[in-house]
């Protein structure tokens, strides 16, 4: 599938300053010259809220849904490919994306089938649907292994993916972030793994080592 919206998810609480952000630019860049429409949601920016208090929940039971999650569900209806650009911060993704998950993205009849019941998973419904994950983390992939499977890092945002029915799920880490000197190669190889975003190779996985 040719990706022509791509709509980026982004993280990082640092715009303009932060490694993340410089992958911010160059995914546009890149979406750009392939020709691709592109929408950006920067939660941390735009004020996501990433909490489920009471009423939402009781809410949602009902089927109902805020406004702002409203919202960010049309982006995501509008696209074909998501591109998520994230921190990796205690072992996991930020509690931002988790919440982005929770209130927006995993939604009983938006992305999820769950029978006449309302509690009977039947599956997923954004199906056809394209994400790519770029994950960066601060310390070296030698630390990453001492302290448990480096994919543990990611898989509360990969597995809620393949939850909602997307099959085509493509991860690339980037460690040693913090001690890299310079970010150039990283970027370029960034750019490289969005270029690569429309072959026929589905649910790859690949890691760098920022120097």
């Amino acid at each position: 599938m040719t990706t022509r919206n791509a709509l980026i998810i982004f993280t990082h609480p640092v715009l303009e300053t932060s490694f993340n952000g410089a992958i911010l630019n160059t995914a546009t860049e890149t979406l750009t010259q392939l020709q691709a429409s592109f929408r950006v949601r920067s939660l941390v920016q735009q004020g996501f809220n990433p909490v489920i208090y009471e009423e939402e929940w009781i809410g949602s039971f009902k089927g109902e849904v805020p406004p702002d999650c409203v919202e960010e569900q049309s982006h995501i209806t509008w696209a074909d490919t998501l591109i998520f650009i994230t921190p990796a911060w205690n072992f996991s993704i930020p509690a931002i994306l988790k919440g982005y998950i929770d209130r927006v993205f995993m939604i009983p009849g938006f992305s999820l089938d769950m029978g006449e019941s309302g509690t009977d998973y039947q599956g997923g419904l954004l199906e056809g649907k394209k994400a790519l994950i770029i994950q960066t983390l601060g310390s070296r992939l030698a630390s990453g292994y001492k302290y448990g499977s480096i994919s543990a890092y990611i898989a509360p945002l990969v597995s809620s993916i393949y939850y909602v029915g997307i099959k085509d799920v493509r991860t690339l880490q980037i460690w040693n972030t913090y001690k890299a000197t310079n970010c150039s190669t990283a970027l370029q190889q960034v750019s490289e793994f969005l270029l690569r975003m429309n072959e026929t190779a589905t649910n790859t996985c690949e890691i760098i080592i920022s120097g």
